[in-house]
């Protein structure tokens, strides 16, 4: 007699949740490695799982353990090899007891047909061929979201009542409306306060103070009030990562195994929460980077041994929360990406740019992955809708107003560090004047901030570049961008703000950097959405609507002006500019030879020693080095020997200027691959010079 009463079989689902999270778990580990402890681990698991089903009489069940554990001992016993096929199939009917116990919880039964799991047993079993046609129609879900949810009760928060509340979409943004509302009443409270101090200013009537400390105290708890309603609402909509972390693996898991790849999937367990509307974003940026491993990171076992890497391709997901945003790392150990392929491909989509293209960085040839259609790979071996990946993956984090960081080395593997807000309902940004306007740009594309002085600004074909370290970037004035005139030969200073998205780089001119506030963005009203380059309304201090700069959709509008590409081409003869470093312990000796280099055009910097120079050496890449022998702390001889040691520097030309006397000296540093050499006794401009060009002719 079987106890199937509902407190049993409600004791009964829960424990074999509990089953079936830790063959789900022992599965996963036999996809990233194969041992004996785990197929121990999960037939130890799946005994005690049959034991249950067999004692609360699910019969349907019972046999269905009782097949897959007869095909794992097969797998054992290496009666039949553990591939990819295996693999799938140990997923599948992991699902189906999802699907069973689902059934057993809602109904009290696992009156589910399961003859065309035991048939794939039994033909796997016997090593013959097997479909997975029958079975995929009942498992496959709608989407990654309606896949059962197994949460074990002891992860669930143990509270008193009710634990959760259903809410409309609709019904929330009438309520976020409502309180933007009320913030608009806020607003006007300040204002009268504001005149309030006006006209204290003129009288100095007893009431008037009384009503403005009143209208202080009542401000500022109203204040605390909607700082904390506007956390309290907004956290409705959050929704945890973990909802769609595990039924993305499944799902990429399936794909990886129906192409016969076994891949090795590392995702945390988290406890982070994101904005419906991201998360939905997340899901599909996260799907695509993983649909492009498989097709364009994979390597075969045999390629992959050659090259000293595990048999399995190897994925990691970190995630790591900050302040106002959570940190997605997301990295293979797959073949990389060769960069020489992408240039070659952006020549043959953009013969007219091909100047600029052969002069670009990997950093910069980044770019071109998230254009749509792009892709490296050959028409015969491109999977359906190949190259759009990447592209869907920068709609997509335009859309949540994320950031994306993209390293990678040819056979090592790639990286992708995202950047993304836990809430698109607040932003932070800095408030910034150009002429008579106020705009509103967001921190998160803000690099750097530079106090440039205008005669260090490049004027070249009536266009604006800016030299930043070894990196030329156009500028562009958002005044001129507004339709105000710019006045280039105007004196003094220039703030400028770095900003950057995907890879890609330019300095915007403004006329003052005010404050960083963070602020409730409001949809932009439709006089202004034909103006693609606002993203939105925030209120400043003084309650008046200012637009929010949209800064992608900016940088890709600039990037078509034809300008753009006159700057990217005459940057090329900027950076061609060579650079060279002066070492010598007396100031005079270092300024005169810096002026004497500089007036010919080259870039020179300074040190006083060895030691110094050494420091400085580490952070930028000098064409050449000149340096004097003797100084304090360290001499030249010690510091040719310890640059000599560092990576880039093994064949730099060295020019040494010597107060020393003595041919043993001139020998001696010879002897050290020094590439010239002059005595201060015989130093003229003109040999200095003469040296100097022939080492650069010579490197040439």
């Amino acid at each position: 007699m079987f106890l199937k009463t509902d407190e049993f079989i409600t004791s009964f689902v829960n424990e074999s949740k509990e089953y079936i999270k830790e063959i789900s778990k022992y599965i996963k580990l036999l996809k990233r490695e194969v041992s004996d402890e785990t197929f121990a681990s999960l037939l130890h698991q799946l005994g005690n799982f049959k034991n249950a089903a067999l004692f609360m009489g699910f019969d349907v069940l019972f046999s269905l353990i009782k097949g897959f554990e007869t095909l794992i001992s097969a797998v054992v016993h290496t009666r039949i090899d553990l591939n990819a096929k295996a693999l799938q199939l140990f997923s599948y009917t992991c699902d189906m007891f999802v699907l069973i116990v689902k059934n057993i919880d809602e109904e009290k039964s696992d009156d589910i047909p399961v003859d065309d799991f035991l048939d794939i047993f039994n033909k796997a079993v016997n090593g013959l061929p097997f479909s997975f046609d029958k079975i995929i129609s009942l498992l496959q879900p709608k989407s990654i979201f309606d896949l059962p949810e197994l949460l074990p009760a002891d992860i669930k928060k143990k509270t008193l009542g009710i634990q959760t509340i259903e809410i409309s979409i609709e019904r929330l943004d009438d309520l976020i409306k409502r309180f933007e509302n009320i913030v608009l009443q806020q607003n006007k409270l300040k204002k009268y306060l504001d005149d309030i101090n006006v006209e204290l200013e003129n009288k100095n009537l007893p009431f008037l103070k009384k009503l403005k400390k009143e209208l202080s105290d009542d401000l500022e708890h109203l204040e605390s009030s909607m700082a904390s309603l506007q956390k309290n609402i907004y956290e409705f909509r959050l929704i945890s990562l973990n909802r769609i972390l595990e039924p993305l693996q499944k799902k990429i898991e399936a794909e990886a195994l129906e192409q016969n790849k076994i891949i090795a999937f590392h995702f945390p367990e988290v406890d982070f929460f994101l904005d419906k509307d991201i998360l939905d974003s997340v899901s599909e940026i996260l799907y695509q980077l993983l649909k492009n491993v498989i097709d364009h990171a994979y390597e075969t076992k045999e390629i992959r041994l050659q090259k000293g890497k595990e048999e399995r391709l190897q994925v990691f997901l970190g995630i790591y929360k900050h302040a106002e945003h959570i940190t997605l790392e997301f990295s293979d150990d797959g073949c990389g990406i060769d960069y020489e392929a992408v240039r070659f491909k952006a020549l043959d989509l953009y013969p007219d740019k091909t100047a600029i293209i052969l002069e670009m960085t990997e950093k910069e040839l980044s770019s071109f992955l998230f254009m749509p259609g792009f892709s490296v790979v050959q028409k015969s071996s491109q999977p359906k809708h190949h190259g759009d990946g990447l592209d869907i993956v920068r709609k997509n984090l335009e859309k949540i107003r994320a950031k994306i960081f993209l390293t990678a080395e040819k056979d090592l593997g790639t990286e992708f560090s995202l950047s993304i807000p836990t809430s698109l309902a607040t932003l932070k940004g800095v408030f910034v004047k150009a002429g008579v306007f106020t705009f509103l740009i967001p921190v998160r594309y803000i690099s750097e901030i530079y106090n440039c002085p205008k005669n260090d600004l490049l004027y070249l074909q009536n266009n604006t570049m800016f030299r930043l370290r070894d990196e030329v970037l156009p500028v562009y004035s958002l005044n001129a961008l507004i339709g105000e005139v710019v006045d280039t030969k105007e004196k003094g200073t220039q703030v400028i703000l770095i900003v950057e998205y995907l890879e890609k780089k330019i300095g915007i001119s403004i006329n003052e950097l005010l404050h960083t506030v963070s602020v409730i963005i409001k949809p932009l009203p439709s006089i202004l959405k034909k103006h693609h380059i606002f993203q939105g309304l925030v209120l400043d201090e003084n309650h008046r609507f200012v637009p929010i700069l949209d800064i992608p959709e900016l940088i890709e509008r600039l990037e078509l002006l034809q300008t753009y590409s006159l700057i990217k081409a005459e940057a090329k003869n900027i950076r061609d500019i060579k650079k060279i470093l002066i070492i010598d312990h007396s100031a005079i000796t270092r300024e005169i030879q810096k002026n004497i280099l500089e007036a010919e055009g080259f870039i020179a910097d300074t040190a006083e020693d060895g030691i110094e120079a050494l420091s400085i050496v580490k952070k930028r890449k000098y064409d050449i080095i000149v340096t004097d022998i003797k100084m304090p702390r360290m001499n030249g001889y010690v510091f040719i020997e310890n640059l000599k040691r560092i990576r880039g520097y093994e064949k730099t030309p060295i020019l040494v200027i010597s107060s020393l006397g003595g041919r043993s000296v001139e020998e001696k540093a010879m002897e050290m691959g020094v590439s010239g050499f002059l005595f201060k006794s015989n130093f003229e401009r003109r040999k200095m010079l003469s040296i100097v060009k022939g080492l650069i002719d010579g490197k040439e």
